[in-house]
């Protein structure tokens, strides 16, 4: 075991930008859903799959062969890869000391026992190990850190600014804290995770898994089965936060974005797979107020929130979706199935497929308002399902579709608007575009040039 040291409280500087962020995200997300409500009153793609991940452990191996069905190198060819490292015994206390005398050389990589689980307590306060202050490099081998489970609370990692920590092949599981329950990043930080897993970590406020206020990358990961008692049940993120070939699956929010939440950030994710998170408020999939979100070839899928956004809910965001498949999530009565844009968000969505959403609300597809615009390029908005607007509703926004088809929606309320229901607002429907096949009608009520019945 670690030694057990007496907790330390967070810095009062850190924990007072942490409240303002947290506040401001709740309060954003407090703002996307009470605007969608004005907004209703006014009127896999190139998913990588991560063979033998079953979202409880690292995976385990062992058969000696020179493959790893991870992808990564075998047994042998990693000594060969990390000649310098300096190897870890299976031992948490010794793990403590390569990471203190790390930091003391100026960094350094540590390769971790193979099939190892390093068995923590606490090394100080909230950390059980020390903060990572230089360019630090962990390789697993199918390596496990786990929170003991009589333990008191702590997340795995702090990296502080200047800090620079690279994950791979690692699972973090069962880590729990304030905000940043397996990995904390501080401002002026970096934290690349490789080939690694987060799951069953829990934070009271926000991050489950992840803390970011500096810059986060993952690759070839997954960040699952993790909580938040407020906004990100994976990952809050106020910094630069990039996900490729990775998945954010069945984490839990409190309030909103139970996947991924950003304030005031950048959101940047390929190839990857947000699905089955929950959020009580909005953004299931993903949240964001004030940020800048770009997604290429994701899929966002079977997400649930209890407000608006049930794949995705933003707010003075800018959003882009391209290649991106957003189906089958569902929203609460606040609206917006697969999205809910509003406060002067703009989003573009080009080459994707907005499908078989639902929502108690408007906008069983998209909900679009209060200053929004919407721009469509060669995409499909079919077979969604609203009380409203069973397509797109749009309320006091500008909506413009170009080479794009709104098919096949359905609004459940008498007389309701299947396809396109426009509000107090703008929408432009370009020639080579198409609305049919809505029931019961295509649009309606402020009247919409090329589109009829």
């Amino acid at each position: 075991m670690s030694r057990n040291l007496s907790p330390a409280p967070d810095p009062t500087g850190s924990a007072g930008r942490r409240r303002r962020r947290w506040l401001l995200g709740v309060a954003g997300l407090t703002g996307v859903i009470s605007l969608a409500a004005a907004g209703t009153s006014a009127g896999a793609a190139g998913l990588h799959r991560f063979p033998g991940l079953d979202g409880s452990s690292a995976h385990q191996s062992g058969d000696g062969h020179r493959r790893d069905d991870r992808g990564g190198p075998a047994p042998d060819e990693r000594e060969d890869r990390y000649p310098r490292a300096k190897e870890v015994p299976c031992d948490p206390n010794r793990l403590i000391a390569a990471i203190t005398r790390a930091n003391a050389e100026h960094g350094g990589t540590l390769k971790l026992a193979r099939d190892c689980t390093y068995t923590l307590t606490a090394f100080s306060g909230p950390n059980g190990l020390p903060p990572i202050t230089q360019p630090i490099e962990i390789v697993g081998e199918h390596s496990t850190l786990v929170r003991a489970a009589n333990a008191a609370s702590f997340r795995f990692f702090e990296v502080d600014n200047g800090g620079e920590l690279t994950l791979r092949d690692v699972t973090l599981k069962g880590g729990q804290a304030n905000y940043g329950g397996a990995l904390w990043v501080r401002g002026g930080g970096r934290a690349e995770i490789v080939d690694s897993t987060l799951v069953n970590n829990t934070a009271q406020t926000t991050g489950g898994a992840i803390q970011n206020e500096g810059t986060v990358s993952l690759h070839n990961s997954s960040v699952e089965r993790n909580n938040a008692g407020l906004t990100g049940g994976a990952v809050h993120s106020g910094g630069r936060l990039e996900i490729g070939d990775s998945r954010i699956t069945y984490n839990n929010a409190g309030a909103g974005g139970g996947g991924i939440n950003t304030v005031a950030g950048s959101v940047q994710i390929w190839k990857s797979a947000v699905t089955n998170n929950r959020a009580i408020l909005g953004g299931a999939g993903i949240g964001s107020t004030g940020g800048i979100i770009s997604l290429t070839h994701v899929e966002v899928a079977d997400n649930v929130a209890g407000g608006a956004g049930g794949g995705i809910g933003v707010a003075a965001t800018q959003l882009a979706l391209r290649d991106v498949t957003l189906a089958r999530n569902t929203a609460g009565l606040l609206g917006g199935g697969g999205l809910a844009a509003t406060a002067g968000s703009n989003t573009v969505v080009e080459k994707s497929k907005v499908a078989r959403n639902t929502t108690g609300g408007v906008g069983g597809g998209i909900s679009n308002s209060l200053g929004s615009q919407l721009v469509l390029r060669e995409s499909e908005v079919v077979g969604n399902q609203a009380a409203n607007g069973g397509g797109i509703d749009n309320a006091a926004g500008t909506v413009v579709l170009s080479r794009s088809k709104v098919v096949d929606n359905t609004a459940l309320t008498a007389g309701g608007i299947g396809g396109i229901r426009n509000v107090l607002g703008t929408v432009t429907i370009n020639p080579d575009s198409t609305v049919v096949a809505n029931r019961p009608t295509n649009c309606g009520p402020t009247p919409i040039a090329n589109c009829f019945g």
